[in-house]
């Protein structure tokens, strides 16, 4: 989650910076895209083409293309990931995170004490 920084700040770990709240999920059939906090992207030994990296060194998002090296992240894209909240991962617990139980038992318990 992107917290304010107040929270992220508590926590004490570098991370990126938002409004999220607990209970925030991805907008329902997006595609999850990560983003990754880095210190410097000149760094990196093997970037991957599938995330956003957040450069902490210069404050901008980049992504990395393996014919094209590192490019800055398309605007719209970015503005598009950030408002579907895709970076948010949590497959296949839709049943668990919203507390929807799949079993219901109903009993009686009945006890003699001698």
């Amino acid at each position: 989650l992107h917290m304010p920084k107040d929270y992220v700040g508590e926590l004490g770990y570098d991370y990126f910076e938002g409004d999220d709240k607990p209970g925030d999920v991805r907008v329902a059939g997006t595609e999850f895209v990560p983003m990754e906090w880095v210190s410097d992207i000149n760094f990196l030994n093997e970037p991957s083409e599938r995330p956003i990296y957040y450069d902490n060194s210069t404050g901008k998002y980049f992504q990395w293309s393996s014919s094209e090296g590192w490019q800055d992240v398309d605007k719209t894209y970015f503005d598009q990931v950030v408002e579907n909240k895709q970076y948010i991962d949590m497959p296949n617990q839709t049943y668990f995170i919203f507390l929807n139980p799949r079993d219901i038992f109903f009993g009686i318990n009945i006890s003699y004490d001698f």
